[in-house]
């Protein structure tokens, strides 16, 4: 037996599947000729009759296979209407067949609360800045951006809850904060 080239194996691939698609529309999907309709005139004898007899048949399966073909657009127009009415969704919604809807493919998943306090966080120092500290016997104050806040107040929905030497730090009950003092600040103790 002789060798048979990638080439030959495709080509043979190919001709397995056409015909396996074939036995399938034959079978399967009913896609098999049909037959000429019971109206339909009936042709003359001979060899014309033969021949208009086939063609009577050909265009029947034609019409048929084009009704068939309709009928399946209309159920599949109907279900895509039920489906929209069922999900509350207009057609002036879907601007794009290949995105879908919210409604259909429902809200975006919610951020995990790590990531959003970090994001808050860093929000916040990117806003305030630490001007001043202010240090003594009761426990002392800051002033952060233009805001005196004294130990326990809170900015921004962060409670100031320690002040060091050149930062302070800040806590929303989820996340903690430290403000630094730039290095041309003083700190004042008294």
């Amino acid at each position: 037996m002789r060798n048979i080239t990638k080439r030959q194996q495709i080509g043979i691939v190919v001709v397995g599947l056409a015909l396996a698609g074939l036995m399938l529309d034959r079978t399967v999907l009913g896609g098999g000729p049909a037959k000429a309709s019971a109206s339909a005139a009936k042709p003359a004898g001979g060899a014309a009759g033969k021949a208009a007899k086939g063609n009577a048949a050909a265009t029947g399966a034609t019409a048929t296979a084009g009704r068939r073909a309709i009928a399946g657009l209309q159920d599949l127009a109907k279900l895509l209407e039920a489906t929209a009415a069922a999900q509350k969704v207009k057609a002036a919604d879907v601007t794009d067949a290949f995105k879908p809807v919210a409604a259909w493919a429902g809200a975006p998943a919610e951020a995990p609360a790590v990531n959003k306090a970090q994001a808050s966080a860093a929000q916040f120092v990117q806003k305030h800045r630490l001007s001043a500290i202010m240090r003594g016997p009761t426990g002392g104050s800051a002033i952060i951006g233009t805001k005196f806040v004294a130990l326990g107040q809170r900015v921004d929905g962060y409670r100031l809850v320690t002040i060091g030497a050149r930062s302070v730090t800040l806590d929303n009950g989820v996340q903690r904060v430290t403000l630094w003092l730039p290095a041309d600040e003083v700190a004042v103790e008294q």
